[in-house]
C-alpha cells in the first residue's frame, strides 16, 4: 500500500497518459492530493509559529498603547502644573518691579 502511495506520488509529478502502463487519471489526482496534503504537514508547524508570534505582537501594542496613554495624561497633568505656577509666579513679580 505504501508503495503503491509512493508511485501515485511521484507519478502525478510525470507527464501522463491514460494507456498501457501509464497512471489512471484517479491515480494522478490521488497522488496529486497526496501531494497537497504533504505541503499542508510541511506548512502546520510554521503556521502555528506565526500565530503565536501574532499574538504576542498583538499584546505588546496593548501593552504600549496603555503606557502611551498613561504617559499622554501625565504630560497633561504636568503641563497643567507648570501652566498653574506661571500664573501663580506672575502676580509675584509683578509686585517686585
Amino acid at each position: 500500500m505504501t508503495e503503491e502511495r509512493l508511485q501515485y506520488r511521484s507519478g502525478s509529478r510525470l507527464e501522463w497518459r491514460t494507456l498501457g502502463d501509464w497512471l489512471t487519471t484517479a491515480e494522478v489526482q490521488a497522488g496529486c492530493l497526496q501531494r497537497i496534503a504533504d505541503a499542508l504537514e510541511k506548512v502546520v508547524p510554521r503556521y502555528d509559529a506565526m500565530q503565536d508570534s501574532l499574538a504576542l505582537y498583538k499584546r505588546w501594542h496593548e501593552e504600549e498603547k496603555q503606557r502611551r496613554r498613561k504617559c499622554e495624561r501625565r504630560i497633561a497633568a504636568l503641563q497643567g502644573v507648570i501652566t498653574r505656577v506661571k500664573r501663580q509666579q506672575k502676580p509675584k513679580q509683578k509686585a517686585k518691579r
